[in-house]
């Protein structure tokens, strides 16, 4: 195994961006696999590329269920990083348990879910680790995998995150995952152990579609469909699906092509996706932002019953409402943004009620 101490690193603009942009390595030193296994070592990310899992120091007392992004925090307190082949990575994982509780906090994004995260983490009764890259890195690398392989690398970064610093204080885990989680609904569930709770948040169309046009301003990306820019639009909002799906619906070559018809496929690809996983059987619990926003209380009750949790961790958990869950990120809610143009939500309303897709933007799941 390969190990580098961390010269330098910074935040990512976007997780789809390599390592090397974002972090200096000094040179490897090889060391034996057991190393892994000394406290303060948290797998990272799947590197598709080189075939790799790679791993960072933070050090024992680094809680990164306490961040709003987990990958973000990673990066700030990495101090070594170590990579392993993926065939020795799931051999040496083969014999780890993973958490013996697990909550799967599925969303499409920009729905609440990091607000939902740090009201879990605020209850006592939970710890919830939001959006480990290896999670997304899965997800966008998902057609390129057989089924088993999926299942594989899911059994084993699940089993990763019992080693965590400090999990071990707390009964249950929650995994909230980036949104492109929701592709692999069924593989993340059949990886996990038996009586674990699968969440599935979501939004109405046209309040998700300014949300992420407001993140897109946040984190500085161009909200113009340019021909240069657009591609690496629809590939980042829709989880890496192909262009194909478009087809009849929405013209990626039109001059006239804007934000929010990207975003509201993107929407409807997301709600096909809870509709095919529930087809195929799997339990999930559906609740919308609005749900949590306007009555969150009783929300709150449903969701902590559904996943056996203390009753009297409601009052200290409705606590965390009182804070921005993404304070001290560039995604920071006081920065301000632009809305959608006013013809936006017909405009939306209109492709969900393209005869391919017919949904209805306002419907509850």
């Amino acid at each position: 195994m390969r190990v580098h101490a961390v010269l330098s690193a910074q935040a990512y603009q976007s997780f789809r961006v390599p390592l090397d942009e974002v972090m200096q390595l000094g040179p490897a030193q090889d060391a034996a696999l057991e190393e892994l296994q000394n406290p303060g070592w948290a797998l990272h990310e799947f590197d598709f590329a080189k075939g790799e899992a790679v791993f960072l120091d933070v050090g024992a007392q680094c809680n990164l269920f306490e961040a709003g992004f987990a990958y973000q925090k990673m990066m700030r307190s990495a101090r070594r990083a170590a990579f392993l082949p993926f065939d020795q990575f799931l051999a040496f994982a083969a014999a780890m348990p993973a958490p013996s509780r697990l909550i799967h906090l599925f969303n499409m994004g920009h729905c609440g879910s990091t607000l939902l995260h740090q009201v879990f983490n605020a209850s006592g009764a939970v710890w919830s680790l939001s959006e480990p890259k290896f999670a997304a890195d899965l997800g966008i690398n998902r057609a390129g995998l057989s089924g088993a392989r999926r299942k594989a690398m899911a059994q084993a970064g699940l089993a990763w995150l019992a080693r965590l610093p400090f999990a071990g204080e707390r009964p249950a885990m929650v995994l909230k995952h980036f949104s492109h989680g929701i592709k692999l609904m069924l593989e993340w569930a059949a990886a996990s152990p038996s009586g674990t709770v699968n969440l599935f948040m979501y939004r109405d169309a046209a309040s998700w579609c300014n949300s992420r046009f407001g993140f897109a301003q946040r984190r500085g990306f161009p909200t113009v469909m340019t021909p240069e820019i657009r591609r690496a639009r629809w590939f980042g909002m829709s989880a890496g699906m192909p262009e194909s799906v478009l087809e009849g619906i929405v013209d990626m070559e039109a001059a006239e092509l804007r934000f929010d018809d990207l975003a509201a496929m993107c929407w409807a690809l997301f709600v096909q996706d809870y509709q095919s996983a529930v087809q195929a059987g799997l339990n999930l619990l559906p609740f919308s932002y609005a749900d949590l926003r306007d009555n969150r209380e009783a929300t709150l009750r449903r969701i902590f019953a559904a996943c056996g949790l203390p009753e009297d961790s409601v009052g200290p958990a409705l606590q965390a409402f009182n804070k921005d869950s993404h304070e001290g990120e560039s995604t920071a809610h006081d920065k301000p943004v632009a809305k959608l143009p006013p013809d936006s939500s017909g405009r939306i309303a209109s492709i969900l009620s393209h005869p391919r897709l017919k949904l209805d933007g306002n419907a509850r799941l």
